[in-house]
């Protein structure tokens, strides 16, 4: 016997009140089958797992879900989703209104004609009150952009920051000179000549230099013209 998995439902598949109920399974789709499981308030697990006889009777279903066969059948149209529940039926409570300040002075003022100084009283209370609240939010309020109790530098203050900032640049510049690999460093330690050149001292790595400077390019031309020559020979 198939019966609604629906939480509160207490339908077979019987006649009820002249009335025949129908039965459907959850459909096939993941997605609206997920859609089902949400809008009957069920969870999937232990508790509660769709099989081949897990139904929702048709009273869950407005009467546009369905259509009829042409023999006369009942069934549910494709991608609709229950939405017929007893939970589904409550009805929103009223919305409660909140009278402010303002209206409910209005209000005793209008009743009671004799009021009126009190009345009077009351707003420049609230004004005073508003005025006071309102310095007190912009004192305690800090200026997080500016600091405005703070006294800007004189001329002179402001050249002698300059000047530091000058001089440490230059400090940095040096240190990055002093870093470089230079010849000029070395050139009064025959030692550190020796060991980087194969020279003995600065002196004569400057001459040889100088000497090849001008026909360094030639060698080269002039060895690979001499192996161009004896590969063609």
């Amino acid at each position: 016997m198939s019966y609604c998995c629906v939480p509160e439902c207490r339908s077979y598949k019987r006649k009820e009140s002249g009335k025949r109920k129908t039965f459907h399974r959850f459909p096939v789709n993941t997605a609206i089958r997920r859609e089902w499981v949400v809008k009957i308030r069920r969870d999937v697990g232990q508790h509660f797992k769709i099989a081949n006889n897990t139904r929702v009777c048709s009273d869950h279903f407005p009467d546009e879900s369905f259509t009829k066969t042409l023999c006369g059948i009942r069934k549910l149209k494709e991608g609709v989703v229950p939405s017929l529940f007893t939970w589904s039926s409550i009805k929103p409570g009223r919305r409660t209104i909140v009278r402010t300040a303002s209206h409910v002075a209005t209000a005793t003022c209008g009743e009671d004609a004799r009021g009126d100084e009190s009345c009077h009283s009351m707003g420049q209370d609230l004004q005073e009150d508003i005025a006071c609240t309102s310095s007190e939010v912009e004192t305690s309020l800090p200026h997080s952009d500016h600091d405005y109790t703070q006294r800007p530098l004189s001329l002179e203050e402001q050249l002698q920051e300059a000047c530091k900032s000058i001089a440490r640049q230059e400090e940095e510049i040096s240190t990055l000179r002093g870093n470089q690999f230079l010849l000029k460093r070395f050139q009064c330690d025959d030692k550190q000549i020796q060991f980087y050149t194969g020279f003995r001292d600065y002196n004569t790595l400057k001459a040889v230099f100088t000497d090849l400077q001008p026909t360094a390019c030639l060698v080269y031309l002039h060895k690979s013209t001499e192996f161009n020559t004896s590969r063609l020979n």
